[in-house]
């Protein structure tokens, strides 16, 4: 996969929570492939990608990570994933992946457009099906793993 794909997602997310979320420190750990189906939980957004490039971003958030940045987004203490909480996701989800496609533009000379993000919650796993190979980004919060950014992309 071109290294320029994954760049541009790592971008976009440190793009958006630098201006969002500033007070929000991640480490990303190293890019990782996964086979499919992988399991998540907590919340998960997805995204889909068509145009020069197509396929579907899954944003894993875990759920401790996911009540710290819903409550910065929306500036209250958000104490459960609630419609609200999965709202701030969702949008963070959205421009994060509204600003990988203009990295993706810039580093790639890729043009895409993407759906509107789909957000759910569940305290059970999800099993997610998607074409391989899967790229995942992983991002730690501390000393915890905070964020996964999952994406299977051609073109």
């Amino acid at each position: 996969m071109n290294v320029n794909y994954i760049n541009s997602f790592i971008l976009g997310i440190e793009d958006i929570l630098s201006q969002m979320a500033p007070n929000i420190e991640l480490e990303r750990k190293d890019v990782i492939t996964k086979k499919e189906p992988f399991v998540a939980d907590s919340v998960i957004s997805i995204v889909g990608f068509n145009g020069d490039i197509n396929g579907q971003v899954v944003f894993v958030y875990k759920e401790n990570f996911a009540l710290h940045l819903a409550s910065t987004i929306c500036g209250m203490e958000i104490q459960e994933i609630d419609e609200l909480a999965l709202s701030a996701l969702g949008e963070i989800s959205n421009m994060a992946s509204g600003r990988a496609v203009i990295k993706l533009d810039e580093l790639a000379q890729k043009k895409a457009n993407i759906t509107p993000p789909t957000t759910l919650h569940s305290g059970d796993q999800i099993n997610i099906s998607v074409k391989q190979p899967i790229i995942s980004i992983p991002f730690d919060n501390g000393s915890k793993q905070s964020l996964e950014i999952n994406f299977s992309l051609t073109g």
